[in-house]
């Protein structure tokens, strides 16, 4: 599904677009397009208290190796 967001009043975006257009990618097929937009937009925001939590809580900020396995290891440690 793809939104097209004009400006009102004809002013232009910051990049001088008269449009910006979005897409919104689910495999919820049952759902009508204007309820999925509303799931879309009531999660906005949301995952920043995770990404907060990884970082600060669990000292996600910086990993202790480069290699995946050994940070995958010392996060199911933590």
């Amino acid at each position: 599904m793809a939104i097209r967001i004009r400006k009102r009043q004809g002013e232009l975006f910051d990049d001088g677009a008269l449009m910006k257009h979005y897409a919104v990618l689910s495999n919820m097929w049952d759902t009508p397009a204007p309820r999925l937009i509303e799931w879309h937009r009531e999660k906005a925001g949301t995952i920043e208290g995770i990404h907060d939590v990884v970082k600060n809580e669990l000292a996600g900020g910086i990993l202790p190796c480069k290699y995946f396995g050994a940070n995958a290891a010392w996060f199911r440690l933590r």
